[in-house]
């Protein structure tokens, strides 16, 4: 794993797979420092029940991720420490999930954060 500093926040991603862990807090922190609305995103997450085990393991316990499925269009699915560590976001599931809750002006976060957290080995566009 790489971290990386973004604003009060480490981020952590996988080199080889381009996923990212994020603490808990750091996604609502990110979306809390570009503006964007963090009460239906929490709201989606809180309600989310544990599914079946991951193959992923979480970086800050031994214990294996449970997926979550959010029901969004379309739906995404995520792995969640039951700790409450954090979570883990395949290549492009966090501009993913960004966009599916935003609106109007938070489009334009959207696209920042699909920048930020571009899913390819190439550099993002512009960059």
């Amino acid at each position: 794993m790489l971290s990386f500093q973004w604003e009060a926040v480490e981020i952590d991603r996988c080199p080889h797979c381009f996923g990212v862990w994020l603490d808990a807090g750091e996604l609502e922190t990110i979306l809390g420092t570009t503006g964007m609305a963090t009460g239906p995103l929490s709201a989606a997450l809180a309600v989310a029940p544990d599914g079946i085990r991951s193959r992923r393991r979480c970086p800050r316990c031994p214990r294996r991720l449970r997926e979550i499925r959010l029901a969004t269009t379309p739906e995404i699915v995520l792995d969640r420490c039951r700790q409450g560590h954090g979570l883990w976001f395949d290549q492009g599931e966090v501009a993913q999930l960004v966009r599916c809750f935003s609106v109007g002006e938070e489009g334009r976060i959207a696209s920042f954060l699909g920048d930020l957290f571009h899913d390819g080995a190439e550099p993002a566009p512009g960059r």
